[in-house]
């Protein structure tokens, strides 16, 4: 399992944090993975000096899997412009997860 920590100021952080999510659901049902996706949700500390965090968990059966979305994301956040003022960050197995 990992999860995707969204940073982002203002309302850009949630906005990407949607968007995030819609493409990885996308990319889950054309591929047609054994992939449950949780989120966007509020992170544990959600806002700090509206600064706010969203989080989106992944869970595959397969490790490879995970980094092959990761993979996606992080060409998806490299090449698209809404990105440029928010930042993503991964865990691998994290201990906050359901």
């Amino acid at each position: 399992m990992f999860d995707s920590v969204i940073i982002g100021a203002g309302v850009a952080g949630c906005v990407a944090a949607r968007d995030l999510a819609e493409f990885l659901h996308r990319v889950i049902s054309q591929k047609g993975k054994n992939i449950m996706l949780v989120g966007p949700a509020d992170a544990s500390i959600a806002k700090i000096s509206d600064v706010y965090r969203k989080v989106i968990y992944m869970k595959a059966p397969e490790y490879a899997t995970l980094v092959a979305c990761k993979d996606l994301v992080e060409r998806k956040i490299k090449n698209n412009s809404a990105f440029s003022n928010v930042s993503v960050q991964f865990d691998f197995n994290p201990t906050s997860g359901f």
